[in-house]
């Protein structure tokens, strides 16, 4: 979801909040290391193009999957699975090495589809080097493999499943794919790996979904429930569990995390009143009209014992999480954006209140404690126009990492940023870092703008183990500053990929 470029007048009417502005943390405040781009590379294309995942593997290489429309000869360095788009947006998967002088060899490239409309949505890699994609896809010629349980397509938007073995050249690349659906709109949303299984939620509008029955919620209740597939690529009998999780309202699942008890965490927005929800978890009604959600699901347990916990969470309007991460502590990370006041937070936290349109936030939830508890940590972030942020990631020095865009400016950028002011009147990306256990202008040590002189927009998020942070996304700007000789040749949005160096 993007907002429309229209201000909403009198929006913060009445509300107490606690932002900086920018001026005020360039006298007081002093940051951490980010200051230099050590890589940025424009994604070959020449039509309309966008990535939406950045992973880093164990050898420090970097993979970006995203959506392309671009017809082209751009063969890649590799025997790919697919050497030329096929549809209307075909997904594409890259893997690039960037250099120390800042230029980059791209050491994967295939493109993946059929006739239709293909997205990605999230990437997950695994130690033996298999990368996996979630998305969605209208096409009926989607590829598949033996073994797959759904190998046509059901409705107008199924959602997908794939494996790809890049040290295997071809056809023989393609490992594992699967559509995931039903007769209604599907999508694929986030993934997680455990245990050699692969666990994908999202939204379904299908009340025939491939698996229905199994779980602990044998039927949609509403237009639109979320959904859980638990799927064995590699092993007998791939599709293992399924489950419909909503109500009668609106429901979509963002973010997946599996802990080390094996507990299977979901989250997203709701706007179904009859959310299923435990006694004893957080908040037990919905607040507003779209609320975030927690639910916890043992899959050990049948039917509805299996739904250990459930809960929303948020405030008195609208909230929307985007993504969850958990932490090597096991701890639950949500990201996303709010349009409400109230919207929980934590004492200490850098701003306690809804500053503009929409805000960022960022959220630390405590399930297992007692539901007093449950907001370990929560933090609003934001200018008086708007954000809407993306994707996160725990670091390992415990601070979290998160990026989006800012619409009207005003973001509160820190004196160490990289750029400290929008370059444009259009959508700027940001990138920020915070501090859970500091307090006040320390709870934010680092915040940056990024982008060109037109739109750009950040949708995906990593760090590798020094800390440096990589992101990706789309943008229509042709001044970004490239480090490796790249350049934007698209009549559309371009995909690109940085690096924000940890000096």
């Amino acid at each position: 979801m993007r907002l429309r470029r229209t201000r909403l007048a009198g929006c913060v009417v009445g509300l107490t909040f606690a932002f900086i502005a920018p001026g005020l943390l360039a006298q007081e405040h002093s940051g951490p290391e980010y200051r230099s781009l050590g890589w940025l590379t424009y994604v070959p294309g020449n039509y309309s193009d966008a990535a939406r995942a950045i992973q880093v593997d164990l050898d420090g290489n970097i993979w970006i999957a995203g959506s392309t429309s671009s017809k082209m000869d751009f063969p890649g360095p590799n025997d790919p699975f697919q050497s030329a788009i096929k549809g209307r947006s075909d997904i594409f998967l890259a893997k690039y090495r960037p250099e120390p002088d800042g230029r980059s060899t791209l050491l994967f490239w295939t493109w993946i589809g059929g006739a239709g409309d293909d997205d990605v949505r999230a990437m997950a890699l695994d130690e033996q080097g298999h990368v996996y994609l979630t998305g969605s896809t209208t096409s009926d010629d989607f590829p598949t493999t033996d073994g797959a349980p759904v190998k046509e397509r059901k409705g107008g938007t199924d959602a997908y499943l794939v494996v790809v073995d890049p040290s295997q050249g071809g056809e023989s690349s393609l490992v594992f794919s699967t559509y995931l659906g039903g007769s209604g709109t599907d999508i694929g949303y986030a993934l997680a790996l455990h245990d050699g299984d692969v666990f994908v939620t999202g939204a379904t509008g299908s009340y025939d979904f491939t698996g229905t029955g199994s779980g602990l919620q044998g039927s949609n209740r509403g237009g639109t429930d979320a959904f859980l597939v638990r799927i064995s690529p590699f092993g007998e009998g791939p599709l293992r569990y399924f489950t419909y999780l909503g109500g009668a309202g609106a429901d979509t699942a963002t973010g997946i995390a599996i802990d080390s008890e094996g507990i299977v965490w979901i989250s997203g927005y709701t706007s179904s009143q009859d959310f299923p929800v435990v006694e004893g978890s957080h908040q037990l009604e919905l607040l507003g009209r779209m609320n975030g959600f927690l639910s916890g699901i043992d899959l050990s347990r049948q039917g509805l014992d299996a739904l250990i916990y459930g809960s929303f969470f948020g405030g008195s309007y609208s909230d929307f999480p985007t993504q969850m991460k958990i932490d090597a502590q096991g701890s639950l990370w949500v990201g996303g954006y709010t349009l409400s006041g109230d919207f929980p937070t934590t004492a200490g936290a850098f701003q306690q209140g809804l500053a503009g349109q929409t805000d960022a936030f960022v959220i630390k939830l405590n399930p297992k404690g007692d539901a007093g508890q449950f907001v370990a940590y929560g933090t609003l972030l934001g200018g008086v126009g708007a954000e809407v942020l993306y994707s996160l990631v725990p670091l390992a020095d415990g601070r979290i990492a998160v990026a989006g865009y800012n619409l009207f400016g005003d973001f509160p950028a820190t004196p160490q940023a990289l750029q400290l002011s929008p370059r444009s009147i259009f959508e700027d990306s940001f990138i920020a870092i915070l501090d859970p256990e500091a307090s006040g202008l320390e709870a934010l040590p680092y915040a940056t703008y990024f982008g060109g002189s037109y739109t750009d927009i950040v949708t995906s998020l990593a760090a590798d183990d020094s800390g440096h942070l990589y992101f990706a996304g789309y943008t229509y700007s042709k001044d970004l500053g490239a480090t490796d000789g790249s350049w934007r040749n698209s009549i559309g949005a371009s995909a690109f990929a940085a690096k924000l160096k940890r000096d």
